[in-house]
């Protein structure tokens, strides 16, 4: 199963080589940044581990645990601040750095990739958490697991689409807010699936708003953080993404971390039954639903759009455009 995906990246390597035009800028000598990509990736790194940690602090893991445990998780903890740091340093002397800092300050970039660490949340928490309540909970096989993803998977094709529209409709802030709240309460609505509870009944709700919040959040917030970038959109670009990919990691193993100690914690040693690990993956659909939260509230400082310059009559300065009214019927020719 795992190798299925091979030919299909074979064949996508294959077309780019033939179909894209490869430019490079030649006028600027080309350097790899060596120290930032260390100090970033060993820094990071370093977090999603002390963070998997954190569930031998309340003494229900094998090996030590407690605060026998602390050191596990400070020392890891604070070698990954200092990393962190140190790459903040790096990219600021760094004569081709591997991120520009100032871009960060230009409107708009860093609430949006703010918003953006959490914006899979929400669908990484289905994919992970909702995989094991289905199979290990409610009994599914492998066939029906992936079956019932349709009702996530149908919601994001219907609707991205839309997200445009309502983008331009309402405002890249409300909508970009509104998607990460649709994502929230889809994962607010799974604290109440149980063995007990059906499919259609006590999952099936929440996986059609967590699918219909992840696009309509995610097309406002891509326009925000390239809007403006100039030629340093490829860059602009590139920190939306990674924000993405960093922020669903850390995201996960704080997920499992909580899942897996709060199963534990009502196991009390033995092994849960369905009832305490779905009460471990509700305490991670919480954990999930409170960090969508954290990214509405990013989402929500996002910079209102500049107002539309339209020519003046006569060639003089462009002024802001203004709504037309309407004249009443039976006026337009006084």
């Amino acid at each position: 199963m795992l190798l299925a995906p091979v030919p299909v990246a074979l064949a996508a390597a294959l077309l780019v080589r033939l179909t894209l035009d490869e430019r490079r800028d030649q006028t600027t000598p080309r350097r790899f940044d060596l120290p930032g990509a260390v100090t970033a990736t060993a820094g990071l790194a370093l977090l999603i581990f002390a963070i998997t940690q954190t569930e031998l602090l309340g003494g229900e893991a094998g090996g030590p645990s407690g605060l026998a445990a602390l050191p596990r998780v400070a020392v890891p903890l604070a070698a990954a601040a200092a990393l962190l740091a140190a790459f903040v340093v790096v990219e600021r002397r760094s004569p081709a750095p591997l991120v520009r800092l100032e871009l960060l300050r230009r409107p708009g970039m860093l609430p949006a990739d703010l918003a953006a660490a959490t914006l899979p949340v929400g669908l990484g928490a289905l994919l992970f958490l909702g995989t094991l309540h289905l199979q290990r909970v409610l009994g599914f096989t492998a066939l029906e697991t992936g079956l019932a993803y349709l009702l996530l998977s149908l919601p994001v094709v219907a609707a991205s689409p839309a997200a445009s529209f309502l983008a331009g409709r309402y405002g890249r802030r409300p909508v970009a807010a509104g998607g990460l709240l649709l994502q929230a309460a889809g994962l607010l609505l799974l604290l109440g699936a149980g063995p007990d509870d059906g499919f259609l009944t006590g999952v099936a709700p929440g996986f059609v708003l967590v699918g219909a919040g992840a696009p309509i959040a995610w097309v406002p917030l891509t326009a925000a953080a390239v809007e403006g970038a100039g030629d340093q959109s490829g860059l602009a670009s590139g920190l939306f993404n990674t924000a993405q990919q960093v922020g669903n990691a850390v995201a996960l193993a704080l997920l499992a971390t909580a899942a897996a100690a709060r199963s534990a914690s009502l196991a009390g040693g033995a092994p849960p039954t369905p009832a305490e690990l779905a009460a471990g993956y509700q305490a991670g659909f919480l954990a999930a639903a409170t960090l969508c939260l954290l990214g509405l509230v990013a989402a929500l400082h996002l910079p209102r759009p500049a107002p539309v310059s339209v020519p003046t009559p006569g060639g003089g300065r462009p002024g802001p455009a203004r709504r037309r009214t309407r004249c009443p019927r039976g006026r337009a020719g006084r």
